[in-house]
């Protein structure tokens, strides 16, 4: 079965130029053709804001990149362990020159059965 997992990591935007970023659909179809060994096609990634923290230096935000891949249940999506090398690529790709300070590490915050594969 198919299911489309968001990994999230909690991070700082020291720039205040990166919360709002999300791929392109065109980002996205290119990094899936170059990259179609990885086991998953990516989906979504973007930055949005934490708005639970303040009075911190830098902005908080959450890195979100959701990833489309095959397990024999929702259980086993719940548990996928987060590619680690894969969602920091992918991240790196979002932010481009731009600055995030990671805080936390990666953790499977979502999953949703997928109803169609991405194209």
């Amino acid at each position: 079965m198919k299911f489309n997992v968001q990994f999230e990591i909690k991070a700082y935007d020291h720039s205040g130029m990166v919360v709002g970023l999300e791929l392109n659909a065109e980002s996205i179809a290119k990094f899936n053709t170059n990259n179609q060994s990885l086991g998953y096609q990516l989906v979504k990634a973007y930055v949005t804001d934490d708005d639970s923290v303040t009075d911190t230096e830098g902005y908080p935000a959450f890195v979100c990149v959701k990833l489309l891949g095959d397990f024999d249940s929702s259980a086993q999506a719940e548990n996928a362990v987060p590619p680690r090398e894969l969602l920091f690529k992918i991240a790196d790709m979002l932010v481009g020159d731009e600055s995030l300070a990671f805080e936390e590490s990666w953790y499977n915050a979502d999953v949703e059965e997928a109803e169609a594969a991405v194209v």
